[in-house]
């Protein structure tokens, strides 16, 4: 009976650790994302790459997933779940409007904006990502994506004020289906 109920066990925790599958289709972007470089002391650009993620479960979770290079040293990256564009855009226009007052008054601070949900194929987990307001000095201001599992947040990536303008037009496009899902590379045999 014991091993009846350790194997049971065993595939249900299988289950649970099972990566998910998704496809992905990448898509034009005129994005960069920024870290803070230590060495020169400013935020640095890199060119960002994107890609509409489908999860294959069936339900149609879907993501707009942003990357560029760390200069050698992994990934920043951005997910923001079609569920969440509106509460992300609103976010962004949120830290625009901070942005101007910020520097009309020549404030420093760092503030949460928003939380919205991660795209997660488990509900065992408690993920989520915050856009968070950051002060570099009293001119420049930037918005951080973090993502969060378990109360721990890590910074994913930084965007400036252009950069915030160009993310809310993409991702309002990305929310209207103006981003193509077609299998492009099927063409080319």
């Amino acid at each position: 009976m014991k091993k009846y109920i350790s194997l049971i066990i065993l595939f249900m925790l299988q289950g649970c650790l099972t990566i998910p599958t998704t496809t992905e289709t990448r898509v034009s972007t005129n994005l960069y994302l920024s870290q803070h470089n230590s060495i020169s002391g400013k935020y640095e650009k890199s060119k960002a790459f994107a890609s509409v993620t489908e999860f294959q479960d069936g339900d149609g979770k879907e993501f707009l997933h942003y990357t560029a290079d760390k200069y050698g040293t992994g990934q920043l990256w951005i997910a923001v779940p079609r569920s969440e564009i509106n509460t992300v855009v609103a976010g962004l226009k949120k830290y625009l409007k901070w942005n101007e007052q910020a520097k009309r008054n020549k404030d420093l601070f760092q503030k949460d904006i928003v939380t919205f949900s991660a795209p997660s194929e488990s509900s065992l987990i408690d993920n989520f990502y915050k856009l968070e307001f950051f002060s570099g000095n009293v001119q420049s201001h930037f918005v951080s994506f973090a993502s969060c599992t378990a109360g721990t947040c890590v910074s994913t990536a930084t965007v400036d004020e252009a950069d915030a303008k160009v993310l809310i037009v993409e991702l309002t496009k990305y929310g209207n289906g103006a981003f193509s899902k077609r299998d492009v590379a099927s063409q080319y045999n």
